[in-house]
């Protein structure tokens, strides 16, 4: 597809909203949506897609732009990205032709370090280097690889077999990974938002990864679990399809936004054990220290393994900034820890590749805490619908 101009100053626009707000690429791309809504669906894709590669490395566009001054970086970057590709040079910039060898042989050079190959701030790569060794450069390839669709079927209000059945009906490309069961892996987008089946609640959007947390927790029937960090709810409400309605649900968060779109989706998939959600306050410490069976503490993190589906997380974050998402781990653990009861689980997930923010997080805690002992953990590298993430398992005595 060819870069139309108004194509081409719809992502001048876009990455200029990514680079002076830090808003994500899909954030923009969705802006730039309604923004221009005759945009047809390959324009659509063509406009997302580039989005997106101007921000997974954007270290290396915004270093090739350097070479025009005149120009802001939001402007030189797919200026760049049309030079150094293979793609037809289209009319409005041919004026920067004579520019193409020099930026072709730049891109080249750079191309060789790892760090502009996979777009990585340079104290990110030593952490990754210390955690995965040889397996580093891998994992960084895997997280810049464009993510597959993926949902959970809800079976609270419909089986897999026969959502799976509903889908083969309609025509859709999927496939079933098998584990977990509830799962389902789409060959490509589709718009699955506006299809009746997600308006009933059938199904909602969750990685493959996320979808292991609560099977890993082993929640079941009858259990009083806690989601301490619970976001919009993804993983409250596997929770309360593997608990079958049955026991006692809370869920809590800092964001009294991402808590008023939990209670709304749970209202959407039929979940009737929820017995809290709210922002936590120190009062809720005391009404539930030691009664839960398991506590999911699903803790704020870097969110490296997350960069396939949002790449702007890798310029987001500093040393310093890092360290304090450390420290708010330490916090929530140590705190969040009191609601397991004796025998109880308290399961410790990110959403990181990180061993700073996972194994390391871990063994500090069971120093810190003599009365939980270590049961396993399990690391899940980047793939094909499939998020990094750490989750283990602790046993309260």
């Amino acid at each position: 597809m060819k870069w139309h101009r108004n194509l081409f100053e719809g992502i001048v626009e876009g990455l200029s909203r990514i680079l002076k707000r830090n808003e994500p690429a899909d954030a923009a791309a969705a802006y730039l949506f309604r923004k221009y809504p005759r945009w047809g669906k390959r324009d659509r894709a063509f406009v997302k897609d580039k989005l997106f590669e101007l921000v997974r490395r954007r270290n290396l566009w915004e270093r090739l732009a350097r070479r025009w001054e005149d120009l802001p970086p939001e402007r030189g970057m797919p200026l760049a990205l049309i030079l150094a590709s293979e793609e037809e040079v289209p009319p409005y910039v041919e004026k920067y032709l004579s520019d193409r060898e020099a930026v072709r042989s730049e891109y080249g050079e750079l191309i060789r370090n790892p760090l502009f190959r996979y777009g990585l701030p340079e104290w990110l790569d030593r952490k990754g280097r210390k955690s995965w060794h040889e397996r580093w450069e891998e994992i960084a390839r895997d997280l810049n690889r464009p993510n597959l669709p993926v949902i959970r079927i809800n079976t609270l209000k419909i089986s897999p077999d026969q959502m799976s059945n509903r889908l083969s009906e309609e025509g859709y490309a999927f496939s079933r990974p098998g584990f977990p069961p509830e799962s389902v892996v789409f060959a490509k987008p589709y718009a699955l938002e506006k299809t009746p089946w997600y308006r009933r609640g059938w199904f909602e959007f969750q990685d493959l990864s996320s979808q292991e947390v609560g099977h890993f927790a082993e929640i079941g029937p009858g259990m009083t679990v806690i989601d301490a960090c619970a976001g919009a709810g993804g993983k409250t409400l596997h929770a309360a399809a593997l608990m079958e309605n049955r026991g006692e649900l809370y869920a809590f968060d800092i964001s009294p936004a991402k808590i008023a779109e939990l209670r709304r989706r749970a209202r959407r998939a039929g979940v009737k054990n929820l017995v809290r959600a709210d922002v936590v306050t120190p009062r809720d410490m005391e009404g539930l220290e030691g009664k839960a069976d398991v506590v999911l503490v699903d803790a704020p993190c870097s969110g490296s393994g997350t960069w396939k589906r949002k790449p702007h997380l890798k310029w987001k974050f500093d040393p310093a900034a890092f360290e304090r998402i450390r420290n708010t781990q330490r916090h929530v653990l140590d705190t969040y820890a009191r609601w397991v009861k004796p025998g109880g689980k308290l399961v410790y997930v990110t959403c990181s590749v990180l061993e700073d923010e996972n194994r390391r997080q871990v063994e500090d805690f069971l120093k810190r805490n003599k009365d939980f002992t270590f049961v396993e953990d399990k690391h899940i590298l980047p793939g094909p619908g499939r998020d990094g993430f750490y989750m283990a398992k602790l046993q309260r005595s």
